[in-house]
């Protein structure tokens, strides 16, 4: 049937596996069985993707076997307001008055996380 998990794995798998592809896979939280799910190994010679992916957890990138890692910085106060401010148009933003207080608290709360 169409909703068995096995058929749709091994119909992404086929179609993945004579192709050039780029996987990307955003704030994981767990390992995911790759192939399980059909996603060919780009480990393997004969397939010709790559896969990214993000997480918070050292833990995760371990499990997934990650070729390499990036590790992103949290900003300080200062570089949180200038790239938040970097990315609004002054008229979105002007500075000082309520809407540039309700600002400053929307990065506060990010916690540093671009």
């Amino acid at each position: 049937s169409g909703n068995d998990p096995h058929r749709q794995a091994q119909a992404i798998f086929s179609e993945l596996s004579k192709k050039r592809f780029i996987l990307l896979l955003d704030d994981m939280w767990e390992k995911l069985d790759l192939v399980k799910v059909g996603i060919p190994s780009p480990k393997n010679a004969n397939v010709n993707g790559k896969i990214l992916f993000t997480t918070r957890s050292k833990q995760v990138c371990n499990q997934m076997d990650a070729d390499g890692r990036v590790e992103v910085s949290f900003l300080d106060d200062k570089g949180s307001w200038m790239l938040f401010q970097s990315k609004l148009s002054t008229e979105t933003v002007p500075n000082g008055g309520d809407i540039q207080q309700l600002a400053k608290l929307v990065v506060a709360r990010c916690g540093g996380l671009p």
